[in-house]
């Protein structure tokens, strides 16, 4: 059974305890506990516990700037994850323009559409 921290708190079963909760603290040369597992499911349990938004609460400005950082550097690798596997279907057609044209004027759109029957003529 996994636990996922949420904005409120929320009560903790005594089998999450057992399940998350080492059997003995110990601080093992500056770290406490003796592996990073341990460390983070105790961390998870206490988020899960105490909340989020109570957490955050909490920080230094310093440390939620980072934290900030931390999570939009995530978002970015996910987001280069998902799009990673896709491949071209077609060929880019270099008369089709790089930008969306609901950014462009209608001025700009009638320039265009010129360079482009200019191309298209030029080949025949």
């Amino acid at each position: 059974m996994k636990i996922i921290p949420s904005r409120k708190p929320q009560p903790v079963t005594y089998s999450q305890y057992e399940r998350y909760t080492p059997e003995k603290l110990e601080l093992v040369q500056g770290d406490l506990l003796w592996s990073d597992q341990e460390r983070i499911d105790l961390l998870m349990l206490l988020l899960y516990n105490v909340g989020l938004e109570a957490f955050i609460q909490q920080l230094p400005p310093k440390s939620i700037s980072e934290l900030k950082s931390l999570l939009e550097c995530s978002e970015k690798k996910d987001s280069a994850k998902t799009t990673k596997g896709l491949k071209r279907t077609r060929k880019r057609n270099p008369l089709q323009p790089h930008t969306k044209v609901n950014d462009w004027g209608i001025q700009e759109i009638l320039d265009k559409m010129d360079k482009a029957i200019e191309k298209l003529y030029r080949k025949w």
